[in-house]
């Protein structure tokens, strides 16, 4: 996880990492995990990133979803309503 310092106009990150998965099950363990809960309190934008390493073609795969966190967090809410999805090539950004 990752918070910029007050007044820096730059998103929160939210990273997890997999070896020999998916960056996909990265992002979903985030979402079934409820790990955006640690942002409630979190009034800036919040990027969740799943970036796996394969080590049979020493590649990485990475995904970066923008989270809508006041939608997140409300009892009423079904998760996959909040996230905007867009991939990165293994190349990186």
């Amino acid at each position: 996880m990752y918070l910029p310092k007050p007044g820096v106009n730059k998103p929160a990150l939210l990273i997890e990492l997999k070896y020999d998965k998916s960056a996909q099950s990265a992002i979903t363990q985030i979402k079934e995990k409820n790990y955006l809960q640690f942002f409630k309190d979190y009034k800036g934008e919040v990027l969740l990133v799943g970036i796996n390493y394969s080590k049979d073609t020493k590649t990485h795969q990475c995904i970066i979803e923008k989270a809508k966190i006041d939608l997140a967090l409300r009892s009423d809410f079904n998760v996959e309503d909040a996230f905007r999805i867009f991939e990165l090539d293994g190349r990186g950004f």
